[in-house]
């Protein structure tokens, strides 16, 4: 769980909201859930950006921005390992090759495997429950034009994790590390996204394209309803989502001082399938729960278009005056259903639903900042942000 100005990336299974935070990985957002779990390797450098992002990034983000840079390959051969143990038995891995093909290609290949064992005791089965395995490969394809004008990057990345369930541990416990369930949930997840990514530094100007896809799935992610050692009622969620994105930037050179400008152009698209199921077994026949299972299926939809300017003005070298403005569109539909399996026949458990909202929003920011030394600084800054209440 991260949280920026007291705005977090928690976001609810079965809404499409998005994340309040915009979280990147080599320019690819982010935003599934449970993505934010992800394992990383070869990390080179992560930013931090503070407040509405809109004007600078392609995504929109209302309480600010983690960017995750990795190390891009050279025509220097690298080869970088470690192993790191830990409490309660971590056990992790990691290795990252990387070099020249030919003069002006390179590429790098990193891998990681991780497991942790369990520290909850589940005294139904006397075992720890709550282990963990984790795996996460990363390709990249880099080439330079000989003038090294042009970057063009192409990227790869799998990751899976099998985890422990949901766990409940009464507050009045003497030992919160013990629970008593009879049944014994897991998580599994899998993400994979491929990019290409476009660079031109000229002496004029500067060109971004990035073009994205990104798929998770996590299925099942099943744990103990009742959290007790009756078969009251389970539950498990599978969830599956696929996004493509496309992001233009022109920008002024890097050599740009007085004036720095930056113009962009935004698309998503992101398709997301959910279905929640309720089990009651037998033990809920003392509670008015005859043996059933209940479904509610539910498929979205969310496309944003959105374009957005930024513009850097130093009058004299120790004050910068910058302003944005974004203008963004965004389309969301819903269609959910909702069944229930009775001795063995599915029957409707209520009406269908089918939700459609359209947004247009303008989003400004205003930043003004002083030096009055490299290490003495104060800033104000008023931007407005925004997140679809859906």
């Amino acid at each position: 769980m991260l949280n920026i100005r007291g705005l977090g990336n928690i976001v609810t299974p079965n809404t499409s909201g998005g994340s309040s935070l915009g979280f990147y990985v080599d320019d690819v957002p982010y935003s599934d859930w449970f993505s934010f779990q992800s394992s990383l390797t070869d990390i080179e450098r992560i930013e931090v950006l503070r407040g509405p992002q809109g004007t600078l990034y392609g995504q929109n983000t209302q309480g600010g921005v983690v960017n995750i840079v990795t190390r891009a390959p050279t025509n220097v051969w690298e080869v970088r390992g470690s192993t790191t143990y830990g409490f309660p038995g971590v056990r992790e891995n990691q290795l990252t090759i990387k070099g020249p093909v030919e003069e002006n290609l390179f590429f790098s290949l990193s891998g990681l495997y991780s497991e942790r064992d369990g520290f909850v005791r589940n005294t139904f089965i006397d075992e720890l429950i709550d282990n963990r395995q984790s795996l996460a490969v990363r390709g990249q394809l880099r080439w330079l034009s000989p003038a090294r004008d042009w970057d063009v990057r192409l990227g790869l990345n799998y990751e899976e994790n099998n985890d422990g369930s949901f766990l409940s541990v009464p507050f009045d416990r003497a030992n919160r590390r013990e629970v008593n369930q009879d049944f014994i949930g897991k998580i599994h997840s899998a993400g994979n996204d491929q990019s290409l990514r476009v660079f031109y530094n000229g002496s004029g100007i500067r060109f971004t394209s990035i073009t994205a896809r990104r798929e998770f799935r996590n299925s099942p992610a099943s744990g103990d309803g009742d959290a007790g050692p009756l078969p009251i009622v389970n539950a498990n969620v599978d969830l599956n989502t696929l996004k493509w994105s496309q992001e233009f930037r022109l920008q002024s050179p890097e050599t740009a001082r007085t004036f720095e400008w930056l113009v962009g152009g935004y698309y998503e698209y992101k398709e997301t399938g959910i279905d929640v199921s309720t089990i009651f077994g037998p033990g809920g026949a003392a509670f008015g729960f005859p043996p059933a299972t209940s479904i509610t299926p539910a498929e979205f939809t969310d496309t944003t278009y959105a374009v957005f300017s930024q513009l850097t003005y130093r009058p004299t070298p120790p004050l910068t005056i910058t302003g944005g403005l974004r203008f963004e569109t965004r389309n969301f539909n819903m269609e959910r259903q909702s069944f229930l399996e009775l001795e063995g026949v599915r029957r409707s458990a209520g009406p269908d639903i089918n939700l459609s909202d359209s947004n247009n929003v303008v989003l400004p920011k205003l930043a003004i900042d002083y030096r009055f030394s490299p290490n003495v600084m104060v800033y104000g800054s008023i931007a407005r942000g925004y997140k679809m209440a859906v």
